[in-house]
Parts: structure tokens; sequence; C-alpha cells
């Protein structure tokens, strides 16, 4: 029998989650279908010769053409694909608050690769990466109801993550105003 060999050459091993498939580029000499397993299909895998990526991590891809015909089973190839954690940034869009109300805390993700993935993402205040501060830049409570005035929702610390982003706090403000 004939001896094969698979090329296989991806011009990135690193990707974002959210990217799109890319060709898998891998081929045999003896132009034979090949297979692949991944050994986290979650994170990406190949099929009909595309990559597919998926969820942030890691996973080892392996190509392998079993030999037929008059070819004998080429070595097997390994690639390593690595998913990293989506950038968002999350932004308050407070709108007014009547005085005697609580704010009502609405926030806006630049960033989300899939909108339904908001019910994923922690509220920036419970985590204590963003304080509501006074005119005078006094910390608030934020289930406080407060006075007239305006006020800054501030981002502080490096931000925080979910098993699928890295998420950046931006800052926004609002106000407390007379109801009507």
């Amino acid at each position: 029998s004939l001896p094969q060999s698979i090329s296989w050459t991806l011009p990135n091993r690193e990707f974002t989650y959210g990217d799109g498939s890319i060709p898998a580029g891998a081929e045999s000499t003896s132009h034979l279908p090949l297979s692949f397993q991944s050994s986290n299909p979650l994170v990406a895998s190949v099929v009909n010769g595309e990559l597919h990526l998926g969820v942030p991590g890691s996973t080892t891809i392996t190509a392998y053409q079993h030999g037929e015909g008059a070819y004998r089973a080429a070595e097997t190839v390994q690639q390593t694909v690595t998913v990293k954690k989506g950038a968002v940034t999350v932004t308050p869009r407070i709108p007014d608050v009547k005085l005697g109300s609580t704010p009502e805390w609405i926030y806006s993700y630049t960033g989300l690769v899939k909108q339904e993935d908001t019910v994923l993402l922690p509220n920036p205040l419970a985590l204590g990466v963003s304080h509501i501060l006074n005119d005078a830049g006094q910390e608030q409570a934020p289930d406080a109801v407060l006075p007239l005035g305006i006020y800054s929702m501030k981002a502080s610390g490096t931000g925080y993550s979910t098993p699928l982003y890295t998420i950046t706090p931006a800052d926004g403000q609002f106000s407390v105003v007379q109801g009507k």
C-alpha cells in the first residue's frame, strides 16, 4: 500500500468568543477525506472542512486519515485551538429618577456575541465594581431613596469576568428630579 500524509496549517490558533467559522485547511496527500476529533467540541470542532468556534477554552483537534484503497493510514496531526473570552463594556443608562423613588438600574452592553447573553451578566453594583456618587463625591447606597441632584455611577477596579466575557464597566450619570 502507498504512504500518505496530512498537512494542516491554521492561519491562527487563537480566537475570541464570537469569531466565525474558518476553513480548516487540512488535506491528505492522497486527497482522501479526513476525519477530525476534538478533545473539547464545545470550544472548537471541524465539521465539513470548517473550523467551528464555540465557548472560551482550549482544545486539541486531531486530524485522521485511516487509509483506504491503495493508501495506508496517515500519521495523525494535531492542532491546539484556544478561544478567549469576548470583551464587553457595560454602560449604565439610568433614566431620571423621580424624587422619592429608587433608581431603575438599566445597562447597555457593547460587544455581546448574543443579545440573550445579557441574562448571564451580573449587575456591576452588586459586584462592587461600580459605585454611586453624589455631586460632592460622596458614595451613596444603590438601593437608597436619593435627594434631588445629579449622581454619577463610577466604575472602579478593573472589571469582572463571566465564563464567556471579560467585562469593563463604564461611567454613567443620572438625575433625581421633582416628580410631576
